[in-house]
């Protein structure tokens, strides 16, 4: 594969297509991956503008306020929000692309509310966004932010009346202090409380187990501790795959050839027999399920690599590397 066989085929496609291919278009229609395209060019603008020709208008930076009008065109046809696979149908623009840009994809409708503000147009649309913050297990619903919760306050005022919402039954006490007759004193720096004879004890253990601390929006958010000594946390994002995973490709038998961000993510090769060696296609992602929320083929990648794998109805031909399950020593 050299450079004047790339701007031959690039015509070529070019010339089926009536104007300059994308990279992808490029990619789909000759089989030639952007390995090639990058080890020749520095870009894919400037093989197109060697190959003679004006790059296409699908490679340009989409404007925050389009994206934002599809988003809300879609949201009025549907008559509300759609998860991200159920947008990508109806819609002309990828939802990972309004996800990387606004901050994630529940951080889109928030972002709509302002960019709608004072514009009687989208109005309609705007009403039918929810109107306050309510976690739901892992994940939040496209809402606003928590002060403009209208029944903030009535619950807050609920749950102290009620003891934090757990009412005990009569007669029940779950100080074991209290129930000898004696009130501990806590102390608030030292986090500990003191029994009947006077002596110091720690708070750990005692009473009932707290769930979750609040989080503080103006802190990075890490993963559970591991034991390995070049990666203190587990990953959080599909960022942090693509790193364990370069962190882990010998162990796991892969020779990385290429990682970018069009799909398929990374090339990459893996023995299958004594001195032989095939070529992979590989995809990252947090959880496996975001291979189908995102839209991507499967008969355009061969492996997932994710950090947990959560998709049940995966296809059988589709190999999933889930790092979550590997025991591997990363010199801890």
């Amino acid at each position: 594969m050299d450079r004047r066989r790339i701007i031959r085929a690039i015509r070529e496609v070019a010339k089926k297509l009536g104007r300059a291919p994308s990279r992808g278009e490029f990619a789909e229609r000759t089989g030639i991956s952007k390995y090639f395209v990058c080890k020749w060019f520095r870009g894919w603008t400037e093989a197109v503008q060697t190959a003679g020709l004006e790059p296409s208008a699908l490679n340009a930076k989409i404007e925050d306020g389009a994206l934002l009008e599809e988003w809300g065109r879609v949201v009025r046809e549907s008559g509300g929000m759609l998860p991200r696979h159920e947008f990508r149908k109806r819609a002309k623009y990828n939802p990972l692309t309004l996800a990387k840009r606004f901050g994630g994809w529940t951080a889109v409708a928030q972002a709509f509310r302002k960019f709608a503000r004072g514009k009687g147009e989208w109005a309609d649309v705007v009403a039918m966004l929810p109107e306050y913050v309510r976690s739901v297990g892992r994940g939040a619903c496209f809402v606003t932010s928590e002060e403009e919760d209208p029944e903030r306050e009535k619950r807050k005022a609920d749950s102290s009346a009620s003891g934090c919402g757990r009412p005990q039954p009569e007669g029940r006490n779950d100080n074991p202090g209290q129930r000898a007759g004696v009130k501990p004193a806590r102390h608030a720096h030292t986090g500990s409380r003191q029994d009947a004879g006077g002596t110091k004890k720690s708070w750990a253990g005692v009473g009932r187990r707290r769930k979750w601390y609040a989080a503080r929006g103006d802190r990075a958010t890490y993963g559970n501790p591991t034991p390995c000594r070049w990666l203190r946390h587990e990953p959080v994002n599909e960022q942090g795959v693509v790193l364990l995973f370069g962190m882990l490709a010998k162990e796991l038998g892969y020779v990385i050839e290429t990682v970018g961000t069009g799909f398929p993510d990374c090339e990459a090769k893996r023995q299958v027999g004594p001195g032989r060696w095939q070529q992979v296609r590989i995809e990252f992602e947090y959880e496996s399920k975001n291979f189908r929320e995102h839209g991507h083929r499967a008969d355009g990648c061969d492996v997932i690599v994710c950090w947990r794998h959560n998709w049940k109805e995966c296809p059988k031909e589709m190999e999933v590397v889930e790092l979550a399950a590997e025991k591997l020593e990363m010199g801890g």
